[in-house]
């Protein structure tokens, strides 16, 4: 267990919480028990294996264990599109927002519990959506497709850029950086962001895409 501040604990586990139930919110009622179920199943088993430390025991396969998570979720929600349409694109870009707290990326950093190589851009490319995010919910009625797009393409070069700076700071066959570093991305409570809260987000990411206004 990563020896996080009592603070980014806190604003994780708000987050694990609130965004198991955001879904009966933003969605009807069908349509949010389908993608609930699908994102809560992998987050469930996913975070159950963080708190038993199978990243470490996976050794240099414990990436693998991310790439099928990021994906598989979204994947599933792509294939049965057809019962995600006609959503509202406040609420799906609204979930963005929360991206914001990416920044604890930078606190564990300078607590010397991350490295830079990772933290910088995963915690800057987070605030960034989420403050984009925010933007376009506040100064527009209706977010325009220009608006929605920024979104969709700035978030998933984020977590492609966290992907890979992720994967190249940790040991393994792909380490470029961060030599001799004791890297805990993959630790509770850190590890909850690419492990439950990425996943969700790019479920959010692919709902957005599905229901991208013609013009």
């Amino acid at each position: 267990m990563l020896e996080a501040h009592w603070f980014t604990t806190l604003g994780i586990t708000f987050l694990v919480l609130f965004v198991g139930v955001y879904w009966f919110y933003v969605l009807p009622l069908v349509q949010a028990k389908k993608a609930a179920l699908i994102t809560v199943i992998f987050g469930a088993l996913l975070t159950t294996g963080l708190l038993y430390d199978l990243p470490n025991l996976l050794g240099p396969f414990r990436n693998l264990l991310v790439v099928f998570n990021w994906i598989v979720p979204a994947a599933l929600v792509w294939i049965n599109r057809d019962h995600f349409r006609d959503l509202d694109q406040r609420n799906l870009v609204a979930l963005q927002i929360f991206r914001v707290l990416g920044g604890f990326f930078l606190v564990e950093m300078a607590r010397g519990l991350i490295p830079g190589s990772f933290a910088w851009l995963a915690g800057l490319g987070d605030v960034t959506v989420g403050c984009i995010a925010a933007c376009l919910c506040l100064f527009f009625k209706t977010i325009p497709r220009w608006g929605i797009l920024l979104v969709i393409v700035l978030g998933l070069l984020d977590f492609a850029s966290a992907m890979f700076f992720g994967f190249t700071s940790s040991p393994g066959p792909l380490q470029l950086f961060a030599f001799g570093f004791h890297n805990r991305i993959n630790t509770f409570p850190i590890g909850i962001i690419p492990f439950f809260l990425v996943p969700y987000a790019i479920v959010f990411h692919i709902l957005s895409l599905i229901n991208l206004p013609k013009s």
